[in-house]
């Protein structure tokens, strides 16, 4: 990269986003976290909340008279409560903004112990902070209950500003507002809890006070006594103190650390603890974490936040945006950061221009993803002192959620390549099922339409139709692939990817997924359902992956189930004329067969499909649409016996298809070409045959 004046100006600003200290008292006029009035008070410019002024119009034009005869509600109050004196109106003032601002009340009376220095200082807050507080403020706001889902970098404090939070909710909103926290081991739970004592116990004694006491010799709750509030402690592992309670907000800690148990999983646990709070305006549910894999239930929430599939919100906070992880100058023998006059921290990186043109790709994507160039300098230092892989140093320090969730070191695929799938997928436009006039045999060929009736074991999720109204067709369009899983609803996946090869009849053209069926059926069923797809989709190439059906354990499963596979297929061969056929060498078939139906993963095939996946996800030549794809993506991993297969816990059969359509598409077919459609002859094709 070239070291430029606009690159200099970028990096001031994400300085000031970042790392700016304003005064809460008069506001933040950047309105991070909740709308603000701007407005003059005795001779001075305050930024106060937008309902705050709403309920007290008198604020927006500076007259302070009218609160002397409410109190911090908005209520009336006797003659003899009236703040008659200016100290008094004050108070008054500051009162009533408790209620409203967060922020100001977090600064006002809030004391936390500093990271450097250990001293309690007022709880000002950071970026990651006023990022949490906005996403709970603005669904309180709304009148909406409060949902979000925190993937967590270290040291930023969102259990801090979470907990906290909740007791403002408790001691200025709401009474009767119990709470949980819930955390992986109990001393966790204690130890945010203690956090909350310790507020109350230094709660300034220029305003009102309040206490918190034991709970009927329970040793698991305390009780605010002034809004009988109950705030109670537990852990995954003994979660059955708090089933007979009812919250009105859970704060559940470190979720992805939480163990299943043969009689409970953690998706159990966290799904009971949801039922004890309804779904109501001022209810609170934050589940965070930090980030420990992919496909557990943590990284599915996530993940189904994201896509906009769930209630939850969610927020990720990089390590770029934390103050401890940057290149600053330090006074006070490094216990605080040296600030300018306008409060931002004082940079230590001596050569700007050296560091940027010195940029390595990895350094450049840090750039792109919104890090400062103080930020870079630290990581770079950071990893060289602790000789950490990048493996490592992106599971500590991760700029993206997708970079916090990583699988293991020895994935198979670059998390980019990952990252550049997971951008091109979408919902569906339909889900649903193919239904022909029989569910096997000819008949079910017949009269093809999509329905909207599924279940989990028999769903068809759709992003391209076959386009009959074109005015042209497509020859060796779609491509048909299926794996054939178990019938148990713990067994692999049984799946039918389809792929559209539309675009590689133009220079630059990629192979894209049109659709995906996942299921549990019998396995003559399944091979008619592929049947009915690639018949609906013009008679594609269809491709069946036949390890299956070609070991000893398929024969015994045949003989004990009637499931009859082989006799399947060449049934389905009188009646579907576009069957997948490889070459067998003569000293391999022995019984001199040298063409076989289907795929047959071994050794050799399977790298071969996966190594053609990478290099055609590399090049941009494939588009990905379904999501649970890529997780599959991210979670195959190399084996230390030089195998390929997902972590434990997880399939792979989605990603086994996509490799061998990348395969089969790029290999073996020939190119599509666009024909008029009076040339098209809509004649089946023959099957192909591989050249192994």
């Amino acid at each position: 990269m070239t070291y430029t004046p606009e690159i200099e100006a970028e990096n001031k600003r994400r300085m000031s986003l970042y790392f700016r200290q304003y005064d809460p008292v008069v506001g933040d006029e950047l309105m991070q976290v909740i709308p603000r009035e701007k407005v003059s008070l005795n001779g001075s410019t305050f930024y106060l909340p937008t309902a705050m002024c709403q309920q007290f119009p008198c604020l927006k034009v500076g007259d302070l008279d009218p609160l002397r005869n409410v109190d911090a509600n908005g209520k009336q109050v006797a003659a003899r409560s009236r703040a008659t004196t200016d100290y008094a109106l004050k108070q008054r003032l500051m009162e009533i903004r408790f209620r409203f601002d967060f922020e100001f009340w977090c600064f006002h009376c809030v004391s936390i112990q500093d990271k450097l220095s250990k001293r309690q200082i007022p709880f000002r807050l950071n970026y990651g902070q006023r990022c949490a507080a906005h996403a709970y403020e603005e669904q309180r706001l709304a009148g909406t209950p409060i949902r979000v889902i925190i993937v967590k970098a270290r040291q930023w404090g969102g259990s801090t500003v979470t907990q906290i939070y909740m007791l403002w909710l408790q001691l200025y909103h709401y009474t009767g507002w119990h709470s949980a926290i819930v955390s992986q081991l109990k001393n966790q739970a204690i130890n945010i809890r203690a956090m909350l004592s310790s507020v109350i116990a230094n709660y300034p004694t220029s305003v009102p006070r309040f206490t918190m006491t034991g709970f009927e010799n329970l040793s698991n709750t305390k009780y605010i006594p002034e809004r009988k509030c109950r705030i109670l402690i537990s852990s995954a592992e003994t979660p059955d103190a708090l089933r007979s309670f009812d919250f009105s907000m859970l704060h559940l800690s470190e979720v992805g650390l939480w163990k299943s148990t043969p009689s409970k999983s953690a998706e159990d646990l966290v799904q009971a603890l949801y039922s004890t709070v309804p779904y109501v305006s001022g209810t609170l549910i934050v589940m965070e974490s930090t980030a420990k894999g992919i496909g557990n239930f943590f990284h599915k929430n996530y993940l189904a936040a994201v896509a906009g599939d769930s209630v939850m919100r969610p927020l990720f906070v990089p390590w770029f945006a934390i103050e401890n992880y940057a290149l600053f100058r330090h006074t006070e023998g490094g216990q605080s950061i040296a600030r300018t006059a306008d409060g931002l921290p004082v940079s230590a990186v001596t050569d700007a221009k050296r560091l940027v043109e010195g940029f390595s790709s990895y350094q450049e994507k840090q750039w792109q993803q919104g890090a400062t160039l103080e930020g870079i300098a630290w990581y770079a230092n950071t990893q060289r002192g602790l000789q950490y892989s990048d493996f490592m140093m992106r599971s500590e320090y991760p700029g993206s959620d997708s970079e916090a969730f990583q699988a293991k070191s020895n994935r198979y695929y670059e998390q980019e390549q990952v990252e550049a799938c997971r951008h091109t997928c979408c919902a569906p436009l339909v889900v649903g099922n193919l239904r022909g006039d029989a569910e096997k045999g000819d008949a079910c060929l017949r009269n093809l339409r999509l329905t909207e009736q599924h279940s989990a074991s028999d769903e068809l999720r759709v992003w391209i139709r076959p386009d009959a109204e074109s005015p042209q067709s497509v020859t060796d369009r779609f491509l048909v692939v299926v794996d054939i899983g178990g019938l148990s609803a713990k067994a692999d996946w049984s799946i039918i990817s389809v792929f559209d090869r539309a675009s590689l009849a133009e220079h630059g053209g990629a192979l894209e997924r049109a659709a995906t069926w996942r299921g549990h059926i019998d396995h003559d069923l399944l091979a008619w359902k592929a049947a009915q797809i690639a018949h609906w989709y013009g008679n594609a190439l269809l491709v069946i992956e036949s390890n299956t059906l070609e070991t000893k354990d398929a024969i015994c499963i045949q003989d004990n189930g009637a499931d009859h596979f082989f006799t399947v297929i060449d049934e389905l061969a009188n009646s579907y004329g576009n069957l997948y056929m490889r070459s067998v060498a003569p000293e391999v078939a022995g019984d001199g067969v040298t063409k076989r139906y289907g795929w047959h993963t071994n050794v050799r095939t399977k790298y071969l499909a996966y190594d053609q996946s990478r290099a055609s996800i590399r090049d941009g030549e494939y588009v990905e649409h379904d999501m649970r794809c890529c997780d599959e993506m991210d979670w195959l991993e190399k084996k230390p016996n030089g195998s390929l297969g997902a972590i434990v816990g997880q399939h792979d059969d989605l990603i086994d298809t996509t490799a061998i359509g990348l395969y089969i598409s790029t290999r073996e077919m020939p190119m599509p070409r666009k024909l008029t459609r009076s040339k098209a002859t809509g004649r089946q094709r023959s099957g192909g045959v591989a050249s192994f």
